[in-house]
Protein backbone atom coordinates (compact mmCIF):
# COMPACT_ATOMS: atom_id res chain seq x y z
CA UNK A 1 0.00 0.00 0.00
CA UNK A 2 1.49 3.63 -0.92
CA UNK A 3 2.66 5.61 2.04
CA UNK A 4 0.05 8.35 2.17
CA UNK A 5 0.56 12.17 1.30
CA UNK A 6 0.83 13.58 4.98
CA UNK A 7 0.06 17.46 3.51
CA UNK A 8 -3.57 17.98 4.09
CA UNK A 9 -3.34 20.51 1.69
CA UNK A 10 -1.55 18.91 -1.21
CA UNK A 11 -3.90 15.39 -0.57
CA UNK A 12 -6.75 17.88 -1.44
CA UNK A 13 -5.29 19.74 -4.39
CA UNK A 14 -3.84 16.17 -5.62
CA UNK A 15 -7.77 14.91 -5.39
CA UNK A 16 -8.92 18.06 -7.50
CA UNK A 17 -5.98 17.44 -9.74
CA UNK A 18 -6.95 13.64 -10.22
CA UNK A 19 -10.59 15.32 -10.96
CA UNK A 20 -8.89 17.23 -13.96
CA UNK A 21 -7.47 14.49 -15.35
CA UNK A 22 -10.64 12.25 -15.71
CA UNK A 23 -12.60 14.81 -17.10
CA UNK A 24 -9.47 15.85 -19.59
CA UNK A 25 -10.11 12.33 -21.05
CA UNK A 26 -13.96 12.64 -21.20
CA UNK A 27 -14.54 16.18 -22.60
CA UNK A 28 -12.76 18.55 -25.08
CA UNK A 29 -9.93 20.64 -23.31
CA UNK A 30 -12.55 24.09 -23.55
CA UNK A 31 -14.49 22.27 -21.32
CA UNK A 32 -11.98 22.65 -18.45
CA UNK A 33 -11.48 26.15 -19.88
CA UNK A 34 -15.02 27.44 -19.11
CA UNK A 35 -16.45 29.43 -17.20
CA UNK A 36 -18.47 27.09 -15.33
CA UNK A 37 -15.54 24.63 -14.95
CA UNK A 38 -13.50 27.42 -13.48
CA UNK A 39 -16.29 28.56 -11.05
CA UNK A 40 -16.27 24.95 -9.91
CA UNK A 41 -12.68 24.92 -9.37
CA UNK A 42 -12.69 28.49 -7.05
CA UNK A 43 -15.52 26.78 -5.23
CA UNK A 44 -13.16 23.78 -4.38
CA UNK A 45 -10.60 25.86 -3.03
CA UNK A 46 -12.34 28.08 -0.79
CA UNK A 47 -13.75 24.83 0.68
CA UNK A 48 -10.33 23.93 1.17
CA UNK A 49 -9.11 27.16 2.64
CA UNK A 50 -12.51 26.81 4.87
CA UNK A 51 -11.35 23.54 6.06
CA UNK A 52 -8.04 24.37 7.53
CA UNK A 53 -7.95 27.75 8.90
CA UNK A 54 -5.39 26.69 12.05
CA UNK A 55 -3.48 23.93 13.36
CA UNK A 56 -1.35 23.35 10.27
CA UNK A 57 2.24 21.56 9.98
CA UNK A 58 5.28 24.28 8.71
CA UNK A 59 4.85 22.42 5.13
CA UNK A 60 0.64 22.59 4.90
CA UNK A 61 1.10 26.13 5.58
CA UNK A 62 3.31 27.08 3.12
CA UNK A 63 0.68 25.29 0.96
CA UNK A 64 -2.04 27.19 1.91
CA UNK A 65 -0.50 30.21 1.28
CA UNK A 66 0.35 29.55 -2.65
CA UNK A 67 -3.62 28.05 -2.83
CA UNK A 68 -4.52 31.19 -1.27
CA UNK A 69 -2.44 33.07 -4.08
CA UNK A 70 -3.97 30.58 -6.94
CA UNK A 71 -7.31 31.24 -5.27
CA UNK A 72 -7.40 35.10 -5.66
CA UNK A 73 -6.34 34.81 -8.97
CA UNK A 74 -9.00 32.88 -10.10
CA UNK A 75 -11.43 35.05 -7.66
CA UNK A 76 -10.01 37.97 -10.00
CA UNK A 77 -10.00 36.43 -12.93
CA UNK A 78 -14.08 35.43 -12.65
CA UNK A 79 -14.95 38.05 -11.32
CA UNK A 80 -12.79 41.17 -12.63
CA UNK A 81 -14.79 43.73 -10.69
CA UNK A 82 -13.88 44.54 -7.53
CA UNK A 83 -16.86 45.63 -5.72
CA UNK A 84 -18.72 42.69 -7.32
CA UNK A 85 -15.90 40.63 -5.81
CA UNK A 86 -16.37 42.06 -1.99
CA UNK A 87 -19.77 41.99 -1.97
CA UNK A 88 -18.94 38.11 -3.15
CA UNK A 89 -17.01 37.70 -0.12
CA UNK A 90 -19.29 39.41 2.20
CA UNK A 91 -22.10 37.13 1.36
CA UNK A 92 -20.00 33.68 1.51
CA UNK A 93 -19.14 35.27 5.24
CA UNK A 94 -22.59 35.65 5.89
CA UNK A 95 -23.78 31.92 5.20
CA UNK A 96 -20.59 30.70 6.26
CA UNK A 97 -22.13 29.62 10.29
CA UNK A 98 -24.97 27.74 8.19
CA UNK A 99 -22.52 26.16 6.25
CA UNK A 100 -20.13 25.14 8.98
CA UNK A 101 -23.10 24.10 10.56
CA UNK A 102 -24.05 21.74 8.04
CA UNK A 103 -20.45 20.28 7.49
CA UNK A 104 -20.41 19.29 11.20
CA UNK A 105 -23.89 17.72 10.89
CA UNK A 106 -22.74 15.50 8.02
CA UNK A 107 -19.46 14.69 10.20
CA UNK A 108 -21.83 13.92 12.90
CA UNK A 109 -23.66 10.95 10.57
CA UNK A 110 -20.42 9.88 9.09
CA UNK A 111 -19.07 9.20 13.23
CA UNK A 112 -22.28 7.22 13.38
CA UNK A 113 -22.02 5.37 10.27
CA UNK A 114 -18.42 4.73 10.69
CA UNK A 115 -19.08 3.19 14.05
CA UNK A 116 -21.79 0.82 12.98
CA UNK A 117 -19.63 -0.40 9.68
CA UNK A 118 -16.89 -1.26 12.57
CA UNK A 119 -19.82 -2.69 14.80
CA UNK A 120 -20.98 -5.31 12.36
CA UNK A 121 -17.73 -6.23 11.76
CA UNK A 122 -17.79 -7.23 15.64
CA UNK A 123 -14.86 -4.98 16.57
CA UNK A 124 -15.22 -1.48 18.79
CA UNK A 125 -13.95 1.25 18.39
CA UNK A 126 -14.85 4.55 20.89
CA UNK A 127 -17.19 7.03 18.63
CA UNK A 128 -14.83 9.76 20.24
CA UNK A 129 -11.59 8.22 18.22
CA UNK A 130 -13.81 7.92 14.99
CA UNK A 131 -14.58 11.86 14.88
CA UNK A 132 -10.73 12.65 15.77
CA UNK A 133 -9.78 10.74 12.52
CA UNK A 134 -12.13 12.38 10.42
CA UNK A 135 -11.72 15.97 11.72
CA UNK A 136 -8.20 15.69 10.46
CA UNK A 137 -8.65 16.71 7.20
CA UNK A 138 -7.17 13.80 5.27
CA UNK A 139 -8.61 12.44 2.82
CA UNK A 140 -7.70 8.74 4.20
CA UNK A 141 -7.42 7.68 7.31
CA UNK A 142 -6.62 4.40 9.57
CA UNK A 143 -8.12 2.73 12.94
CA UNK A 144 -6.30 0.34 14.37
CA UNK A 145 -7.83 -1.91 16.57
CA UNK A 146 -7.12 -5.55 18.66
CA UNK A 147 -9.24 -8.33 19.09
CA UNK A 148 -8.70 -11.79 21.09
CA UNK A 149 -10.16 -14.88 19.45
CA UNK A 150 -11.91 -17.66 21.74
CA UNK A 151 -8.81 -19.50 21.75
CA UNK A 152 -6.85 -16.77 23.29
CA UNK A 153 -4.94 -15.39 20.58
CA UNK A 154 -4.70 -11.85 19.83
CA UNK A 155 -5.23 -10.83 16.14
CA UNK A 156 -4.40 -7.24 15.40
CA UNK A 157 -6.51 -5.03 12.86
CA UNK A 158 -5.71 -1.77 10.37
CA UNK A 159 -8.94 -0.77 8.99
CA UNK A 160 -8.50 1.93 5.82
CA UNK A 161 -10.67 4.46 5.41
CA UNK A 162 -10.74 6.93 2.07
CA UNK A 163 -13.50 9.39 0.71
CA UNK A 164 -15.58 7.88 -1.93
CA UNK A 165 -16.85 10.02 -5.23
CA UNK A 166 -19.40 11.46 -3.52
CA UNK A 167 -17.02 12.94 -0.59
CA UNK A 168 -18.23 10.63 2.22
CA UNK A 169 -16.02 7.95 4.03
CA UNK A 170 -16.05 4.16 3.44
CA UNK A 171 -14.30 1.27 4.63
CA UNK A 172 -12.07 0.67 1.67
CA UNK A 173 -9.79 -2.43 3.04
CA UNK A 174 -8.77 -4.37 5.92
CA UNK A 175 -5.83 -5.36 6.75
CA UNK A 176 -4.83 -7.76 9.70
CA UNK A 177 -1.79 -9.74 11.80
CA UNK A 178 -2.97 -12.87 13.21
CA UNK A 179 -0.56 -16.01 15.13
CA UNK A 180 -1.79 -19.20 13.90
CA UNK A 181 0.71 -22.43 14.26
CA UNK A 182 3.80 -20.78 15.59
CA UNK A 183 3.49 -18.14 12.28
CA UNK A 184 2.80 -14.85 12.18
CA UNK A 185 0.06 -14.05 9.03
CA UNK A 186 -0.07 -10.93 7.27
CA UNK A 187 -3.00 -10.24 5.51
CA UNK A 188 -5.09 -7.45 3.49
CA UNK A 189 -8.28 -7.59 1.99
CA UNK A 190 -10.35 -5.50 -0.29
CA UNK A 191 -13.48 -4.02 1.60
CA UNK A 192 -15.33 -3.42 -1.73
CA UNK A 193 -15.14 -6.74 -2.63
CA UNK A 194 -15.32 -8.40 0.27
CA UNK A 195 -17.82 -6.03 1.77
CA UNK A 196 -19.42 -8.90 4.60
CA UNK A 197 -16.46 -10.02 6.10
CA UNK A 198 -16.44 -9.73 9.88
CA UNK A 199 -13.46 -10.03 12.32
CA UNK A 200 -14.14 -13.42 12.99
CA UNK A 201 -14.34 -14.76 9.48
CA UNK A 202 -11.05 -12.96 9.19
CA UNK A 203 -9.76 -14.91 11.02
CA UNK A 204 -10.94 -18.24 10.46
CA UNK A 205 -9.62 -17.32 7.04
CA UNK A 206 -5.99 -16.72 8.34
CA UNK A 207 -6.71 -20.00 9.88
CA UNK A 208 -7.57 -22.19 6.32
CA UNK A 209 -11.20 -22.38 6.93
CA UNK A 210 -13.37 -21.57 4.22
CA UNK A 211 -16.22 -18.49 4.69
CA UNK A 212 -19.26 -18.15 3.14
CA UNK A 213 -19.63 -14.66 2.27
CA UNK A 214 -22.47 -13.23 0.63
CA UNK A 215 -23.58 -15.89 -2.20
CA UNK A 216 -19.66 -17.15 -2.72
CA UNK A 217 -17.48 -19.69 -0.49
CA UNK A 218 -13.91 -17.83 -0.12
CA UNK A 219 -10.94 -19.85 1.47
CA UNK A 220 -7.28 -18.40 1.31
CA UNK A 221 -4.68 -20.75 -0.27
CA UNK A 222 -1.57 -20.47 2.47
CA UNK A 223 0.81 -22.00 0.01
CA UNK A 224 0.29 -19.40 -2.41
CA UNK A 225 1.51 -15.67 -2.18
CA UNK A 226 0.54 -12.97 -4.82
CA UNK A 227 3.29 -10.20 -5.47
CA UNK A 228 2.30 -7.61 -2.70
CA UNK A 229 2.40 -10.60 -0.08
CA UNK A 230 -1.39 -11.55 -0.04
CA UNK A 231 -2.41 -15.43 0.21
CA UNK A 232 -4.40 -15.53 -2.89
CA UNK A 233 -8.20 -16.14 -2.59
CA UNK A 234 -10.13 -19.38 -3.61
CA UNK A 235 -13.94 -18.20 -4.29
CA UNK A 236 -16.51 -20.93 -5.08
CA UNK A 237 -19.50 -19.56 -6.43
CA UNK A 238 -22.95 -21.07 -6.22
CA UNK A 239 -22.20 -22.99 -9.55
CA UNK A 240 -20.08 -24.63 -8.24
CA UNK A 241 -22.30 -27.09 -6.56
CA UNK A 242 -21.28 -26.81 -2.52
CA UNK A 243 -24.12 -27.59 -0.70
CA UNK A 244 -23.24 -27.68 2.82
CA UNK A 245 -26.97 -28.68 4.20
CA UNK A 246 -26.96 -31.76 1.51
CA UNK A 247 -23.50 -31.94 2.65
CA UNK A 248 -24.57 -32.42 6.57
CA UNK A 249 -27.09 -34.24 5.64
CA UNK A 250 -25.42 -37.50 5.38
CA UNK A 251 -23.93 -37.55 8.73
CA UNK A 252 -26.16 -39.29 11.37
CA UNK A 253 -25.91 -35.71 13.57
CA UNK A 254 -27.87 -35.43 16.95
CA UNK A 255 -27.95 -31.27 15.80
CA UNK A 256 -29.55 -31.82 12.57
CA UNK A 257 -32.55 -33.75 14.62
CA UNK A 258 -32.96 -30.31 16.41
CA UNK A 259 -34.57 -26.92 14.03
CA UNK A 260 -32.41 -24.46 16.24
CA UNK A 261 -29.28 -26.32 16.79
CA UNK A 262 -29.14 -26.97 13.32
CA UNK A 263 -29.57 -23.49 12.04
CA UNK A 264 -26.91 -22.70 14.93
CA UNK A 265 -25.08 -25.39 13.18
CA UNK A 266 -25.39 -23.73 9.79
CA UNK A 267 -24.62 -20.78 10.39
CA UNK A 268 -21.28 -21.43 12.11
CA UNK A 269 -19.91 -23.53 10.04
CA UNK A 270 -20.65 -20.88 7.22
CA UNK A 271 -18.24 -18.49 9.16
CA UNK A 272 -15.73 -20.34 9.13
CA UNK A 273 -15.47 -21.73 12.32
CA UNK A 274 -14.87 -25.37 13.20
CA UNK A 275 -17.94 -26.33 15.24
CA UNK A 276 -18.32 -29.14 17.48
CA UNK A 277 -21.20 -31.91 17.20
CA UNK A 278 -22.60 -35.25 17.81
CA UNK A 279 -22.34 -38.32 15.78
CA UNK A 280 -25.54 -40.54 17.02
CA UNK A 281 -25.43 -44.42 15.59
CA UNK A 282 -26.85 -47.85 17.50
CA UNK A 283 -27.19 -45.82 20.72
CA UNK A 284 -23.54 -44.67 20.88
CA UNK A 285 -22.26 -40.86 20.76
CA UNK A 286 -19.35 -39.55 19.76
CA UNK A 287 -18.17 -36.00 19.35
CA UNK A 288 -16.55 -34.54 16.51
CA UNK A 289 -15.02 -31.09 15.30
CA UNK A 290 -16.55 -30.55 11.49
CA UNK A 291 -15.43 -28.21 8.75
CA UNK A 292 -16.96 -26.82 5.55
CA UNK A 293 -15.09 -27.67 2.59
CA UNK A 294 -16.40 -26.11 -0.18
CA UNK A 295 -13.44 -27.16 -2.65
CA UNK A 296 -13.83 -30.94 -2.44
CA UNK A 297 -17.84 -30.67 -2.09
CA UNK A 298 -18.07 -32.08 1.82
CA UNK A 299 -17.98 -31.05 5.62
CA UNK A 300 -14.73 -32.10 7.06
CA UNK A 301 -14.89 -34.06 10.20
CA UNK A 302 -12.16 -34.69 13.04
CA UNK A 303 -12.33 -37.35 15.29
CA UNK A 304 -10.83 -36.12 19.06
CA UNK A 305 -7.79 -37.59 18.26
CA UNK A 306 -6.90 -35.40 15.19
CA UNK A 307 -7.95 -38.08 12.74
CA UNK A 308 -10.08 -37.63 9.97
CA UNK A 309 -13.38 -39.33 9.99
CA UNK A 310 -15.31 -39.68 6.59
CA UNK A 311 -19.51 -38.91 5.94
CA UNK A 312 -19.38 -43.74 5.57
CA UNK A 313 -17.51 -44.58 8.38
CA UNK A 314 -20.05 -42.24 10.46
CA UNK A 315 -22.89 -43.66 9.12
CA UNK A 316 -21.84 -47.30 10.29
CA UNK A 317 -18.80 -49.07 8.05
CA UNK A 318 -15.51 -49.10 10.21
CA UNK A 319 -16.04 -46.43 12.77
CA UNK A 320 -14.26 -46.55 16.20
CA UNK A 321 -15.68 -44.60 19.13
CA UNK A 322 -12.29 -43.82 20.70
CA UNK A 323 -11.87 -42.15 24.09
CA UNK A 324 -12.85 -38.92 24.26
CA UNK A 325 -10.15 -36.26 24.40
CA UNK A 326 -10.05 -32.49 24.99
CA UNK A 327 -8.56 -30.46 22.06
CA UNK A 328 -7.10 -27.69 24.36
CA UNK A 329 -4.83 -25.90 21.64
CA UNK A 330 -7.82 -25.59 19.11
CA UNK A 331 -11.12 -25.94 20.65
CA UNK A 332 -14.16 -26.50 18.47
CA UNK A 333 -17.54 -24.45 19.08
CA UNK A 334 -20.13 -26.10 20.84
CA UNK A 335 -24.24 -25.66 19.66
CA UNK A 336 -25.91 -24.18 22.56
CA UNK A 337 -29.82 -24.33 23.45
CA UNK A 338 -30.08 -21.21 25.35
CA UNK A 339 -26.95 -19.35 24.50
CA UNK A 340 -26.04 -19.82 20.74
CA UNK A 341 -22.59 -20.65 20.25
CA UNK A 342 -20.15 -20.74 23.59
CA UNK A 343 -16.79 -22.12 23.76
CA UNK A 344 -15.95 -25.64 24.46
Amino acid sequence: MKNPITNRIEAEMMQWKAKEQRLAGLFSASVLESRDFQKEKLAHFERILQRHPAGLASDERTTLRMLRAEKRGLERKLYPNLVFRLMRRAVIKLFQPAIDGKRELRMASQERDLHETIKKMGLHVPKAQIGKKLRTGFATFDVPVSQYTMQGKRADFRLHFALDNRGDFQLSQITAQHQHDSKTLNQSFDAQHYPELTANQVINLMEGRAVLSGEKWLQLDLNDNDQDGNYRMKQFHPGYGFDLQKMLDQWPLKEMKKPELKQQLIAALQAGDKVQATLELRGEKKTVDLLANPQFKQVSALQDDGQKLTAGQAQGRQINFRQQKSLAEKPALKLGKRNGLSVG
